[in-house]
């Protein structure tokens, strides 16, 4: 969008252009050299719904765990150890770019801000231990 309140930027085409996005590159997810200002401004832009998507998840988790037979407290008693794993291979799941979904400001230049990811979706590896009692 230009602002919040107005139409679609229209679309640069060429070969840099193919994509719109720069996926892994938080900094300049959207790629804006591929967006102009409509001219005159009055313009509804060329840039369809829906063209721009975010980032993707992409996330692997695993558990072990090994069941231990109590037989001396009773037939059902198990005591079981476990080991989780989240986010196994610590990959960056990137949010959508900014709040902000301008890429111009009202005079037609481009904000600096446009396409930046600020946070990730997911945290870092996590690695748990327990112990779990079943009776």
């Amino acid at each position: 969008k230009l602002d919040e309140t107005s139409e679609p930027p229209d679309r640069v085409v060429g070969p840099e252009c193919e994509k719109l996005t720069n996926a892994g590159n938080p900094n300049h997810y959207i790629r804006t050299q591929c967006l102009a200002f409509p001219n005159p401004a009055n313009l509804r832009g060329n840039l369809g719904r829906n063209t721009l998507i975010g980032p993707g998840i992409s996330k692997f988790d695993a558990s072990v765990f090994k069941n231990n037979h109590v037989r001396r407290i009773s037939e059902n008693f198990n005591l079981q150890f476990r080991a989780e794993f989240f986010n196994v291979f610590n990959r960056a799941n990137f949010s959508s770019p900014t709040d902000n979904l301008a890429v111009f400001d009202q005079a037609g230049n481009p904000i600096s801000s446009a396409g930046l990811i600020t946070s990730t979706q997911t945290p870092a590896r996590e690695i748990q231990f327990a112990v779990k009692l079943i009776w």
